[in-house]
Parts: structure tokens; C-alpha cells; sequence
């Protein structure tokens, strides 16, 4: 799977960053809450007519507009858990 994600952020000094970043994966994590192995990455950002697709095919889940380093990077469709850090390093 291979995921890519854009992610839009204003800073403080009021400039606009955009992040692009890639992130291939053979396989999802499991979920550290229940085990379950039917994970998805969390999409943020506006959503695009591919995201939207992606999400109503069940391969990702929205995670909404805002972003900052406390924002999950996975979801457990089974038990619903939010998981893992996204990194707002710019590469």
C-alpha cells in the first residue's frame, strides 16, 4: 500500500508550508488496543475526489482539516482506536 499524503499548515510568521510526504507500506500495524489487523492510515487535509474514494472504499479513515503533532496517524476499524504520530518534520 502506498499512501500519499499532503498536508497544508500555516505557521505562526503567517507563511503557508505544503508537506508532501509518501509512506509505502507491505502491511498495515496491528492495532496496539484490541490486535486486529484491519487498520487503515488516517488521511488529513481537504478531502479530494481520490481520498473520498479511498475513503468509502474502507482504505483510509479522515482525520479532518486541522492537524498538529498530537494528531493520531491510524485507525482500528474494529475497535474504532486512534494511534500513532504523524511527523510535521519538513523533509
Amino acid at each position: 500500500m502506498t499512501l500519499f499524503l499532503s498536508l497544508k499548515i500555516i505557521d505562526t510568521s503567517k507563511y503557508l508550508y505544503i508537506f508532501k510526504k509518501t509512506i509505502s507500506m507491505d502491511k498495515n500495524p496491528k492495532c496496539p488496543k484490541c490486535g486486529a489487523e484491519n487498520t487503515v492510515p488516517i488521511s488529513y487535509g481537504y478531502p479530494i475526489i481520490d481520498t473520498l474514494e479511498s475513503y468509502e472504499k474502507g482504505e483510509i479513515e479522515l482525520g479532518g482539516c486541522c492537524i498538529d503533532e498530537d494528531s493520531p496517524s491510524w485507525y482500528c476499524k474494529d475497535c474504532k482506536n486512534r494511534w500513532g504520530r504523524l511527523s510535521l518534520k519538513r523533509d
